[in-house]
């Protein structure tokens, strides 16, 4: 499915890890049911971009994004979900985003949102994103021409302009 406006969000599976340590399965029809959510995705943990300069914008301005009118901020990356709670812990420790993990890449292949990285050892990927989601429903998008580009996802441009 490619992702249109006003179109439910694909139905997927995620997970993250309980703090018990166990694997907690999560559904898109359930994640994105209700309210305003700001989604980023992201092509893994502890990729450069994504840690130093991508992530941390959004995890800095979670309160203003709140107040401009979302009811939650979710990440989705690529990658395990136990390096995705490993990075969590590092680069979120007030838990100011929900993460959660598109290691099977269900979520960014029924987005049309895979891509394939293999000059930097990455593999499959899913591309650097940020959706407005409303009710389930796609009020908007942006999709960065490449994995280390941050140009039109990062915070700033959320914040500043409307999605």
């Amino acid at each position: 499915m490619t992702l249109r406006i006003g179109s439910p969000i694909p139905s997927a599976y995620l997970a993250r890890l309980s703090p018990q340590g166990s694997i907690e399965v999560a559904h898109t029809d359930t994640l994105f049911a209700a309210g305003r959510l700001l989604v980023i995705g992201v092509p893994g943990a502890f990729t450069p971009v994504c840690t130093r300069q991508h992530l941390p914008d959004f995890i800095a301005k979670a309160d203003l994004i709140r107040a401009s009118g979302y009811d939650r901020i979710c990440c989705i990356a690529s990658s395990d979900p136990y390096s995705l709670a490993a990075w969590t812990a590092q680069i979120d420790p007030l838990a100011k985003l929900d993460f959660f993990s598109d290691g099977n890449l269900a979520f960014a292949r029924a987005c049309k949102m895979n891509t394939r990285e293999d000059a930097m050892f990455l593999g499959e990927r899913s591309r650097r994103f940020v959706l407005d989601v409303k009710e389930g429903l796609l009020r908007r998008i942006r999709v960065e021409p490449d994995l280390l580009s941050i140009s039109c996802t990062r915070a700033s441009a959320v914040v500043t302009l409307e999605l």
